[in-house]
């Protein structure tokens, strides 16, 4: 994966060598950005739905639930502050009208339905629930908000009279896009893949098999693990691509969709598993592998002035990055990432395979057929990840499509000098892509 730049200034980034490479907002772009909004608003009201006012059984999981959603909005809340200041910007207007506006629909939706479950006992337990509600829509916000950001920018893009106005919203367009990305992908990793963890470790403590629970419950399931987790990691690589200037077709964005899909689904399910049975070893074996993570971030990812290199801040950004490589490697800076990756899927499969054997020899699971075909599965989900990774590599990176087209393309007028050497064209060397 390409990294996101913490440390970039808009303000200071060079115009694009050739308008005509720049993919001006298109309606279908608009129409996508638009379907992308509805939905985050939909999510936001949903699982609010879900928490305050179904009455689940589960205490355990409810309570996991809400904690999860609301760690997960607190990071996001502060990493979307922080950006705001390294880029400069105060759209306090706009988060205004966003929050106030979810908060009224949010009193509205209370309204239409039974009141909340109350969270506590006494006398104020009404106002608690109120109060936490209020904040769990409050700290869904941020991502919601980076969406509406790329959509102003993208409808200024599409509408500008000017070619030069069109060319400063577009750059202005992938910046805020990018931004997005990254709290998307914190989103995901942080609530969405541990929020599915929880719901299909319930599954596996109550149920035998997937074949006893409802098809709206094995729908859900199949769409967050095959669809929602793994494009938000592809839209975010997309999104990056696109702020270097990188062509990202659409085959490219097929495979690498596929490659997180199963690797993202192969570590889900191993993890669901013995989290089902074994709550405390898991907790102690995924803590453990938090830990690890943090502290080989903390002693390999320099300091950056997105957090002003304060070495206790260092150390909180990189404990959250830690908790993202529990399920995926982000790269945190330049330079090739070979033996980086052969660590940590090699752990990775270490970890998934031991967590399926213990649970296909526990006495819990009654059907064998059913055990043994969901190991081979998961096994080759995660093989099969691993194969599609190298073939991304070897056929699909940008890197090597930009070689090809550079050996192929004998008038090299056509070829951004800020993306390419043309020099070192002959000994494949890029310079402003990083290597991976």
């Amino acid at each position: 994966m390409v990294f996101y730049p913490f440390d970039k200034k808009i303000q200071s980034r060079d115009p694009i060598e050739l308008k005509s490479r720049i993919r001006l907002a298109s309606y279908s772009k608009l129409l996508r950005l638009f379907l992308t909004i509805f939905l985050q608003l939909f999510n936001i009201f949903f699982v609010q739905y879900k928490l305050f006012h179904l009455d689940i059984e589960n205490e355990i999981g409810y309570i996991a639930t809400l904690v999860i959603s609301l760690w997960s909005g607190v990071v996001t809340l502060i990493f979307s502050i922080r950006i705001d200041k390294v880029n400069r910007k105060n759209p306090a207007t706009i988060m205004s009208i966003v929050i106030f506006s979810l908060l009224a629909v949010k009193y509205i939706i209370d309204s239409w339905f039974a009141p909340p479950r109350i969270l506590c006992c006494g006398p104020y337990g009404k106002i608690v629930t109120e109060l936490v509600t209020s904040v769990f829509v409050l700290f869904q916000v941020p991502n919601c908000f980076r969406q509406i950001v790329v959509t102003i920018y993208a409808v200024r893009c599409k509408f500008s009279k000017t070619e030069e106005d069109r060319i400063k919203f577009y750059h202005e367009m992938v910046d805020a896009e990018a931004d997005a990305g990254l709290l998307g992908i914190l989103e995901c990793y942080l609530r969405g893949a541990p929020q599915l963890i929880v719901q299909i470790a319930l599954v596996f403590f109550r149920h035998d098999d997937f074949t006893q629970i409802s098809w709206l419950e094995q729908v859900s399931i199949a769409a967050a693990l095959g669809v929602v987790l793994p494009w938000t990691a592809t839209s975010y690589h997309n999104s990056l691509r696109t702020q270097k200037n990188d062509h990202f077709p659409f085959s490219t964005v097929v495979v690498f969709f596929i490659w997180n899909a199963f690797l993202l689904a192969a570590r889900i399910l191993a993890i669901s598993v013995v989290l089902a049975f074994w709550p405390v070893y898991t907790g102690v074996t995924v803590l453990v592998h938090w830990l690890v993570a943090t502290l080989l971030l903390y002693y390999n990812f320099p300091p950056v002035d997105f957090y002003k290199k304060d070495k206790i801040w260092h150390f909180m950004f990189c404990s959250i990055f830690g908790m993202v490589y529990i399920f995926n490697s982000i790269n945190m800076t330049k330079g090739k990432k070979l033996w980086h990756y052969i660590s940590f899927y090699g752990i990775i499969f270490l970890e998934n395979t031991v967590s399926l054997i213990l649970w296909c020899t526990n006495e819990y699971t009654k059907t064998v057929i059913y055990r043994v075909s969901f190991v081979i599965v998961s096994e080759i989900l995660f093989v099969g990840g691993i194969l599609i990774m190298i073939l991304y590599y070897v056929k699909f990176h940008p890197r090597n499509e930009k070689y090809r087209s550079c050996k192929n393309d004998q008038s090299v007028e056509n070829i951004p000098l800020k993306i390419f050497n043309i020099n070192n064209c002959e000994n494949n060397e890029s310079v402003d892509i990083p290597s991976v």
